[in-house]
């Protein structure tokens, strides 16, 4: 079975190293008082490139470079990102990041057409309790993911994700926005 969940990871992985995923999404935070605040999106990644596209914020990363653009005060930012930085803000990496050290589980859906991998760390000093990724059974196409952090419940549902074979450059370009370079 852990074999399986292996290979359905890697077959995920690989695949964002060769194709395009374009999707929009919904990302929903709940903490154990409030009332959840959802935000819609769109992602285009490959490998670990990416461009996510938020209410008032632009992030994308070529590479090289973190690109993030503020719409509301129409300030775009350059800067080198650590390691750390760029899982914080893609969570297909941060999963693959978080894969060598987790006890990985699987549970099949109600409908048998997908799974639910769950990665829970090794070691629990972090905050971090468990990352439960659902992917399609029979392409690995991620479906959603759910961050659970102490209170705090963080979950990214893709709405019609698809693998594309073209790959746009992953910058942000914005005509008479302050630029603010960090690199």
């Amino acid at each position: 079975m852990f074999l399986l969940l292996i290979t359905i990871l890697e077959t995920l992985f690989s695949t964002l190293s060769q194709k395009t995923l374009q999707t929009d999404f919904v990302v929903s935070v709940t903490q154990d008082i409030a009332q959840p605040l959802n935000v819609p999106g769109s992602a285009t990644m490959h490998g670990n490139n990416f461009h996510l596209s938020l209410s008032e914020l632009e992030v994308a990363y070529d590479g090289q470079t973190l690109y993030m653009y503020q719409a509301d005060v129409n300030e775009l930012t350059l800067s080198t990102p650590t390691e750390e930085e760029l899982l914080d803000v893609n969570p297909l990496a941060f999963a693959q990041a978080l894969v060598d050290n987790s006890n990985v589980t699987e549970r099949p859906s109600k409908d048998g057409a997908s799974v639910y991998v769950t990665l829970t760390p090794k070691v629990q000093n972090t905050g971090l309790q468990r990352v439960v990724l659902k992917l399609r059974r029979q392409d690995a196409m991620p479906l959603s993911m759910e961050i659970k952090e102490d209170k705090q419940n963080s979950t990214v549902t893709l709405k019609n994700p698809q693998f594309i074979n073209s790959t746009p450059p992953f910058v942000i370009h914005k005509e008479g926005a302050y630029i603010n370079d960090l690199r």
